[in-house]
């Protein structure tokens, strides 16, 4: 994700996000998700990787960062 291959990013990590909730990629792989849309501009995808992970994650590592994005530009 961080050299610029979103697809293959996007793949991988919606591999890792269908995963079993607790699983040890499961959160991040959530949580990267959402970046790569916010990063693309993507807002409507954005937001739903956003509720996905706050819906399963209310108290997670990456909740400020997850609330924060997603934010009109």
């Amino acid at each position: 994700m961080e050299r610029g291959q979103g697809t293959n990013a996007k793949d991988a990590l919606k591999t890792a996000a269908s995963s079993v909730a607790g699983s040890s990629v499961h959160e991040d792989a959530r949580a990267r998700l959402v970046r790569l849309h916010d990063g693309q501009g993507k807002r409507a995808a954005c937001e739903e990787a956003r509720r996905r992970y706050l819906t399963t994650y209310p108290s997670g590592v990456h909740v400020a960062a997850v609330k924060a994005a997603c934010a009109p530009r």
